[in-house]
């Protein structure tokens, strides 16, 4: 290699030592970098589809499940809790494994599942059905008038008798339905398209029995109907179109992996999963050689220092076990070891670190950060429009010697303050030749090779 190199390269390294030990050193061993987390039980899929098969021990919250100690941290014995939050297919797939194992439909939210979805098991038939029972309404309606065959089953069928029979329609007036609700019933008379004339009928009700064979309740007649087998196809749809109970994950035949989002590394156990560092110690502490006792406690400034690593998690879409593990000594006020490894706050981009606040947010008293009291208040900056006219203006003049300056006070007599044509004479005569000869000395430097050893 060129000696020329090696000098250069020589001095990069010396700087960079040099930096190092100003700002207090770097631990040698101390690397931070990515690790992989072994993918738990149950969990499984690609990309944008992946799988999580509940268990026993792990803890639901709504359509959450959260697994305490799902992940283990290479080179550790500690462990990380992850959650999944069960993806909107997540019922489709469940009513799938439901209809292929009927036996599950005792279970207490399966069960209500049906219940919600009016779907059952035949037993003796060995196939799912669905009621066919109807809600028929135990009221009649009718608008004014109330004449024995004006009464109709719903407002609507009233409004319509009404116009029938009350309204009659010519080749240039016509009638027309433009609204009905439960107590009234809106009609228009239109005149070559144009409405002339709204007339407004109040509609009136009353009990009437139910039909034979129907079973009265408080929100209508029951008709009951013939119970119909339900395909797979609308068994898929019918119980995903109620909510699905939070227990039926843990209900299936285990293990039945259900889709989920993408997965949530250490979080807070609850319902909204927010990923949180973990601090996991490595070491006994040992003194903090930039402790300064003379100075106030701080969570900076500890005799000691815990030695660990702390375990960001960094998840792709593609491998969302993925972690920063990153070498930390944190301070600490004694030398007892910590018992296990600590969750830290999560990471909010809102509200900066302590280690990103900058040197007045942690030192708001001195003089340096105080705030200026001017006269403006805050928010209310006067603002103005002005044009500004901007003149090129040659020094030099176009590649001649300037004129003399002359000075001329209280208009009496001019001095000469510089005498710019012997200037240029010593430039043109001394400065030029010797600058000339730098720059071809510098330019055959750059072009002639070092010796090589």
């Amino acid at each position: 290699m060129p000696r020329i190199k090696n000098a250069f390269f020589h001095r990069i390294h010396v700087r960079a030592w040099l930096a190092v030990a100003l700002v207090g050193g770097l631990p040698v061993a101390a690397q931070a970098g990515y690790a992989q987390l072994a993918s738990p039980s149950g969990f499984g899929g690609s990309s944008g589809n992946w799988t999580f098969a509940p268990s026993a021990n792990d803890v639901r919250y709504g359509g959450t499940a959260f697994s305490p100690n799902a992940l283990r941290i290479p080179g550790t014995t500690a462990t990380m809790p992850a959650a999944y939050r069960f993806a909107a297919n997540a019922p489709r797939i469940a009513a799938s494994v439901i209809f292929m194992n009927p036996y599950v439909r005792t279970a207490v939210g399966i069960a209500a599942w049906l219940g919600v979805a009016k779907v059952f098991w035949d037993a003796a038939d060995g196939v799912w059905k669905k009621d066919t029972d109807e809600l028929i309404s135990n009221y009649e309606y009718s608008v004014a008038g109330h004449l024995p065959s004006s009464w109709r089953s719903t407002p609507q069928g009233a409004c319509q008798f009404a116009l029938d029979s009350q309204y009659a329609s010519y080749p240039n007036n016509v009638y027309q339905i433009a609204s009905v609700t439960a107590t009234m019933c809106h009609i228009q008379q239109l005149y070559n398209g144009k409405v002339v004339d709204d007339s407004y009928n109040t509609i009136t009700k009353r009990d009437k029995p139910c039909p034979a064979g129907s079973t009265w309740t408080p929100a209508g007649c029951l008709v009951k109907g013939i119970p119909q087998p339900v395909p797979i196809e609308e068994f898929q749809t019918r119980l995903p179109s109620t909510p699905m109970p939070e227990t039926v994950p843990w209900e299936l035949p285990r293990p039945t992996p259900l889709p989920v989002e993408q997965p949530v590394i250490n979080p807070e156990p609850g319902s909204n999963p927010v990923p949180r560092p973990l601090f996991v110690p490595t070491g006994d502490p040992v003194s903090n050689p930039q402790y300064d006792p003379n100075a106030a406690p701080a969570p900076n400034n500890q005799p000691y220092i815990q030695p660990g690593v702390r375990v960001n998690p960094s998840p792709t879409p593609q491998e969302p076990w993925r972690v920063d593990l990153q070498p930390v000594n944190r301070p600490v006020s004694g030398p007892e070891p910590m018992p296990e490894p600590d969750s830290e706050t999560p990471i909010n981009p809102d509200k900066p670190s302590e280690e990103q606040l900058d040197f007045c947010a942690k030192n708001p008293d001195v003089l340096a950060c105080a705030k200026p009291e001017l006269d403006t208040p805050d928010g209310e900056i006067p603002k103005s429009n002005k044009n500004i006219q901007l003149n090129e203006e040659n020094l030099f003049g176009s590649g001649s010697c300037p004129a003399d300056v002359y000075f001329t006070p209280h208009g009496i007599q001019q001095l000469k303050v510089w005498d710019w044509n012997q200037s240029c004479g010593y430039i043109t005569g001394y400065v030029k030749p010797i600058l000339i000869i730098c720059c071809t000395f510098a330019a055959f430097m750059i072009l002639i090779p070092g010796r090589t050893e």
